[in-house]
């Protein structure tokens, strides 16, 4: 059996990145089967319990810019614009803004459209979210 080395995470074990060779479908990284029980708890541990709220203190902050933007913005155009085609059938595909207005839902904030024109207001907000577990 192969074995794969190992390095020290955080007082974890953690699996090599392991790069195909040779003809694939994907060039992707993936990580050796046997370690994916290690590899998991530790990602669970380090990464999924610290990063989130940042990340999403940063998605309001992103989707307040947006909003506060000119109609006549490019990135405001492309935020608005509904495409021409028909959607595919089955449930739809959850999208950026409705993930953030999720958000919004689970902050109880209400008038949020009011509120992101005003930037001390909405950096208030972005405070707050990084304080929420809910999120």
């Amino acid at each position: 059996m192969r074995s794969f080395p190992e390095y020290k995470v955080s007082g974890h074990s953690h699996p090599t990145a392991v790069r195909p060779t040779g003809p694939t479908y994907s060039s992707r990284w993936y990580l050796c089967p046997l370690h994916l029980p290690v590899c998991s708890s530790w990602y669970k541990d380090s990464i999924l319990q610290s990063s989130p709220p940042y990340v999403k203190a940063q998605t309001l902050s992103w989707f307040g810019h947006i909003n506060r933007m000119p109609e006549t913005s490019t990135v405001k155009k492309i935020y608005k614009w509904k495409p021409f085609t028909r959607r595919p059938l089955g449930r739809p595909k959850s999208r950026w803004a409705d993930d953030v207005r999720n958000d919004l839902k689970k902050m109880k904030l209400r008038n949020w459209a009011g509120q992101v024109q005003d930037r001390l207001k909405w950096k208030d907000i972005v405070e707050k979210a990084k304080t929420l577990p809910e999120l």
